[in-house]
């Protein structure tokens, strides 16, 4: 069966031949012991797709992963610049710092840059970006070989949050008093990062992309950030408008929040996401959400890379990978994944038997 229509089906709650694999991504080191020991997966097996090297995940024979979204030209606007050389202030307000590990350069959220009411009220940096113009035919091509030649689905990650990046630009003190006093405010804020987002979104659209990801950390751990009536109230609405535009130009609409997704798990359904990815790898937490909303979304996860493919055998893999298809397998609507990236120390005989045991166990 194609990989696209496997994950279609599923999603609309037929059952295609088996249950997809997903797996997020993998950080670097992870690349490098695939590297060392599959000189095989060289040559004709190269995936690339919008700068994102997919090889080790199309060799173990996963069916969709996660690539990130378009990219931009710079902004003719300037953003403020700080006294040290590594720390930077985004479009949004928020402050990073560089720092770089072997030939990666990484980004490591510092906190708000926008402390104030009045540093709030005159920040105006909210603007869309455009895409680059050799971007759209590019990726399109590269999306058409993922799946004809190569037989995996990139998932386009769209951003990274609308709440939480409002959170993260304001401080959460900042945002727990505007939710109560001035909650137009919050709203204003929340409306112009849906633009930046939905431009985005369109980018991709444009570009043929058939599956979007939607991250927003509306849950941290076990509980909520935000309360489930004010997602209700302040997201909803910008929730549905997007996923409405997914869904016109024929894609499907993934969620992912951080934590436990039952909270919120409701909204989403009212927003018509077509799957949410529960992070939390508690087996409770899946067949929860299998057992109340799995008729109406469908679900994604939920084996735990530290616990079981880093610090478990392969025969332990294999027992929880059945455990997870026990749960949540039944009549579709859902896809077997990992929480998170593959790390430093999972290990790649256990990603190995992970995978073997989705397809043995997986099969309808």
């Amino acid at each position: 069966m194609d990989v696209q229509d496997r994950v279609v089906k599923v999603i609309g709650g037929e059952m295609p031949d088996r249950v997809p694999i997903f797996i997020p991504g993998f950080v670097p080191r992870f690349l490098e012991t695939f590297d060392a020991a599959h000189d095989d997966a060289a040559g004709s097996k190269i995936c690339i797709c919008n700068g994102k090297d997919l090889t080790p995940l199309v060799h173990l024979g996963v069916d969709l992963c996660e690539v990130p979204g378009p990219p931009h030209l710079k902004p003719e606007q300037e953003l403020p610049r700080l006294d040290d050389e590594f720390m930077a202030v985004d479009m949004f307000g928020r402050v990073f710092k560089r720092h770089v590990s072997g030939n990666v350069e990484y980004l490591d959220y510092q906190g708000p840059y926008l402390r104030t009411e009045d540093a709030i009220k005159q920040w105006n940096h909210l603007i869309p970006q455009q895409i680059d113009p050799d971007w759209y035919d590019r990726v399109y091509k590269e999306t058409l070989a993922c799946v004809d030649t190569h037989a995996i689905c990139p998932l386009f990650k769209a951003c990274d949050g609308i709440y939480s990046i409002l959170e993260q630009a304001i401080g959460i003190e900042n945002m727990a008093f505007m939710l109560h006093d001035k909650p137009e405010m919050i709203d204003f804020l929340l409306d112009k990062i849906y633009k930046i987002v939905i431009n985005d979104v369109k980018g991709l659209l444009d570009a043929k992309v058939a599956f979007i990801l939607i991250c927003d950390d509306i849950t941290i751990e076990n509980h909520p950030s935000i309360t489930p009536d004010l997602v209700e109230k302040h997201l909803l609405p910008l929730y549905t408008k997007l996923v409405d535009r997914v869904h016109t130009s024929g894609g499907k609409a993934f969620f992912r929040t951080t934590g436990d997704v039952l909270n919120v798990i409701g909204t989403l359904v009212k927003a018509g996401f077509d799957a949410v990815h529960v992070t939390n790898p508690e087996p409770s937490y899946l067949e929860e959400a299998k057992m109340f909303w799995g008729d109406r979304i469908c679900i994604i996860g939920n084996l735990d890379v530290m616990s079981v493919l880093s610090l478990s055998t392969p025969i332990q893999v294999k027992r929880k990978v059945k455990e997870l298809l026990d749960i949540a397998k039944g009549s579709g609507r859902y896809i077997f994944g990992t929480n998170d990236v593959l790390i430093n120390s999972a290990k790649l005989g256990n990603v190995e038997a992970m995978i073997a045991a989705a397809k043995q166990h997986g099969m309808y």
